[in-house]
């Protein structure tokens, strides 16, 4: 019954008895034969040589065969769908809308075994910190900088004096530069010291150095209001200036009361030369640096007929045995300590 179908060339196995005589095996016999035919044509179209039993085909010689096997298996399955339909209609019977047709196979691209660009597979691997450096703002904190600032925050050989008014970036500049030297190794969070003069301001700038390095502005000890390194300065070496490292600063009341006491055991009218003038007079000298005994005889005379060198002489020794200080000897004692003791710095 096969033979039938292939001399007829029946593309419907129910037209000439396969499936009735041979069942559905006659039937998938002849369109495997169909298949085998179609595939041995597309072999000798293009001029490959047959294969023999048990060799492998070449890459290129099967990419050409399955190409004309899937086509010429398409126009076959589209042959047999159009021969059921027209068997089915002759029986008067209902034929599904059924509609197949073969799609040319699209020609090779001549590029098609051209070599493929490079891949970024192709470059060589970076190990991930070379990847996250590359990745990242080498330096993020020198962005929105006009030139003048950065060149004030790049240049770290030698001093660098940075004048300009209020409101023109003078912090930043002084924080972005601290955070430039942590940045570029030149000195450890503890080898910086940064002054200002309010608490105000002195938080603000570690608050702004804390933007740029995080929780290392935690190392920094150096960085406050003059007075308050001062005071670590002072308590690191205080029996060099003759105190204890447990010293006490006095506020303003403290210091009054003490003026007070000062005054009366010299046995002056303490309405007439009041504790807040003397206190006035020993805060300016101290802001100058001036010790008891460097303070000019004319500005001396000018409190209580010229005892005021000697009521500070007696203020100062109060306080030693005291073991306190005042905001002014916070200055007056670090700038005696470095003329004395050169090598503390």
């Amino acid at each position: 019954m096969r033979r039938c179908c292939i001399a007829n060339k029946c593309f419907s196995p129910t037209a000439c008895g396969c499936v009735s005589e041979a069942g559905l095996h006659g039937a998938q016999a002849c369109y495997s034969w169909r298949m085998r035919a179609s595939r041995k044509q597309a072999l000798e179209a293009t001029g490959a040589p047959p294969r023999k039993t048990g060799q492998v085909p070449s890459k290129r010689a099967a990419d050409v065969g399955g190409r004309a096997a899937s086509s010429a298996a398409k126009s076959t399955q589209a042959s047999l769908g159009l021969a059921q339909s027209e068997h089915v209609a002759d029986a008067d019977t209902p034929a599904p809308d059924t509609q197949s047709q073969s799609q040319p196979e699209a020609a090779p691209s001549p590029d098609a075994h051209a070599p493929s660009p490079a891949t970024p597979e192709d470059a060589p691997r970076l190990s991930l910190s070379q990847r996250a450096l590359g990745a990242a703002d080498p330096a993020p904190y020198l962005n929105g900088l006009n030139p003048e600032q950065r060149e004030a925050v790049e240049t770290l050989e030698g001093p660098v004096l940075v004048l300009a008014g209020a409101g023109t970036g003078k912090t930043r500049v002084l924080t972005t530069r601290i955070a430039h030297i942590l940045a570029t190794g030149k000195a450890y969070p503890s080898q910086i010291l940064a002054v200002t003069f309010t608490n105000k301001a002195a938080r603000e700038m570690k608050h702004r150095v804390g933007q740029f390095v995080g929780s290392s502005v935690e190392g920094m000890p150096w960085l406050g209001t003059f007075h308050s390194i001062a005071a670590r300065v002072l308590r690191y070496h205080a029996e060099l200036v003759g105190l204890k490292p447990q010293f006490t600063v006095l506020d303003v009341d403290d210091q009054l009361r003490l003026m007070k006491q000062v005054i009366q055991a010299a046995r002056l009218d303490i309405k007439r030369w009041t504790p807040r003038h003397l206190a006035s007079l020993i805060d300016s000298w101290k802001n100058r640096g001036l010790a008891p005994e460097k303070v000019p005889a004319g500005e001396a005379f000018a409190f209580a007929n010229g005892q005021g060198a000697e009521l500070y002489t007696a203020y100062q020794t109060r306080l030693k045995e005291l073991n306190a200080v005042d905001f002014g000897d916070l200055l007056l004692e670090n700038i005696r300590l470095f003329m004395e003791h050169p090598d503390v710095l």
